[in-house]
């Protein structure tokens, strides 16, 4: 019914907003050393307000079907309300789509200790109307890979500084892919396989809290998710951050796509 159908959509707006209100006062700050993006120039992005045991959180994900996103596991919860073609979070935009995350499936190894497995699949509740504020972003296929060198890119509503606050306005910053064998070196060891590393190692360029989920793009494919940085903070210059890989899912994302949809990519 109608009504019910936009009663739900006003509990979904509360909700985010609820959220939204808490990032007010860092548009002024870049993210890490990057910069509000263009907006809308990222039409795959979505916006994921959690609701969690303890409280609300908020992470990133990217579309790659109309009814899929793709995040990071950690970033599970009680329920998630996904926000599509937004850009300033301060305001309603009327490209804006709230879609309930209808399932929420991480993978059945994750581990939330050791973050290893990293990455979550939500089938929503309905499909996203794609349009020039909502689009899809390519995935990598299984033996796809990135070399050392490489200039990629992340973006994010997440906080500007370390335990500061989150922004407004989605901020996108350059990261260059470091060796694996660099970082798993400049971690002792304790990097789960199956991960990318760009940015934080020798520059504070990179992602911080709030950013999870959000997509490491490379040659305009989405082929790393945002899953953690130093404890030290952000900024810390020594760390790379670590990404989970896609393409190193690639078959597991096609086994839930066809178990839920009966289509893979």
């Amino acid at each position: 019914m109608p009504y019910k159908k936009e009663a739900m959509d006003g509990l979904q707006w509360t909700a985010v907003m609820a959220l939204c209100l808490g990032l007010a006062g860092a548009s002024e700050v870049q993210i890490i050393d990057g910069r509000e993006a263009t907006p809308h120039s990222r039409p795959y992005m979505a916006y994921l307000s959690i609701e969690m045991e303890d409280g609300n959180g908020a992470c990133g994900g990217f579309l790659i079907k109309p009814d899929f996103i793709l995040t990071a596991a950690h970033c599970n919860g009680e329920s998630i309300t996904v926000v599509l073609g937004a850009h300033d979070m301060s305001k309603r935009e009327t490209s804006w789509q709230l879609i309930q995350a209808e399932k929420m499936i991480p993978h059945p190894d994750f581990n939330s200790n050791s973050l290893v497995n990293d990455i979550m699949l939500l089938k929503l509740a309905r499909k996203a109307k794609l349009k020039k504020k909502v689009k899809l972003v390519g995935i990598p296929e299984a033996d796809d890979d990135v070399q050392h060198g490489d200039l990629c890119s992340v973006a994010g509503w997440g906080n500007t500084v370390t335990d500061g606050n989150g922004s407004n306005m989605l901020r996108e910053v350059n990261v260059t892919i470091i060796y694996w064998d660099t970082c798993k070196k400049s971690w002792d060891a304790m990097i789960p396989e199956k991960t990318i590393c760009a940015g934080g190692y020798k520059t504070t360029k990179g992602f911080c809290q709030g950013d999870s989920g959000g997509p490491l793009i490379c040659n305009n494919k989405a082929m790393g998710i945002v899953s953690f940085n130093s404890i030290r903070g952000c900024e810390y210059p020594n760390l790379p951050n670590v990404y989970t890989s896609v393409a190193a899912y690639r078959d597991w994302i096609n086994s839930v796509l066809q178990q839920h949809s009966h289509t893979p990519l």
